[in-house]
């Protein structure tokens, strides 16, 4: 169901073997990764009733849907992770978290670098590298750890397209959840936060010119 994480640099023949590389890191069916969203305690049944309906809609292929619906699970999980201490916040906020960042997160990538998508240019790589970051702060890994593997496919893909190093070593700032969180949240947060949005306008743009580049 799962394949393992490579630390050698992958090579991508297009821009769909992005979309298939990420397929590949996750469970087959939407009732395949239903196995792995019951492993989280204690989720509200209303809550589990959107998000398997986010779920749906990722495996459907109905990307731009499945990021709608993710928006107000993501809203909701966020104030449950700032409710009180961080270190008495329940690892189920957390894994939930981390779980619908990932489905968001793929979503954006692929729509991002699908030139056949009609959504393409509403969506940004810069985009699904925020929130997959946000998910490695914020969130606790299941899947495998699955937010790393992607992180590190999409970095390879920046790579591939030709956006300089120094933009793709700025974007690659991920914190790893397990180290880097525990009880400077709130601090961290602050700090990626500002250090993203120095970047974002001016790595999209590079983005869409190799984009457009590799359509001609």
């Amino acid at each position: 169901m799962y394949i393992s994480l490579f630390t050698s640099v992958h090579t991508f023949k297009d821009m769909d073997d992005l979309k298939t590389r990420i397929l590949k890191h996750l469970p087959d069916t939407a009732k395949d990764i239903a196995v792995s969203i019951e492993l989280i305690d204690d989720l509200p049944s209303s809550y589990l009733y959107l998000q398997q309906s986010c779920c749906e809609r990722f495996y459907a292929g109905d990307y731009s849907e499945c990021i709608e619906k993710s928006k107000p699970l993501l809203d909701y999980l966020w104030e449950k992770l700032n409710t009180g201490n961080w270190k008495d916040v329940s690892m189920t906020w957390r894994e939930a978290y981390y779980f619908v960042s990932t489905l968001k997160g793929s979503s954006q990538a692929i729509l991002a670098t699908d030139t056949r998508a009609e959504e393409r240019n509403t969506h940004s790589i810069a985009d699904a590298i925020k929130t997959f970051d946000m998910g490695l702060l914020m969130g606790a890994p299941i899947l495998n750890n699955v937010l790393t593997k992607l992180v590190q496919d999409v970095h390879t893909y920046l790579e591939k397209i030709g956006v300089s190093d120094r933009k793709t070593e700025l974007a690659s700032r991920c914190i790893d959840s397990d180290k880097s969180v525990h009880n400077n949240a709130n601090q961290l947060l602050n700090k990626k936060l500002k250090t993203d949005s120095e970047i974002d306008q001016e790595m999209e743009e590079e983005i869409k010119i190799q984009i457009d580049k590799k359509k001609k």
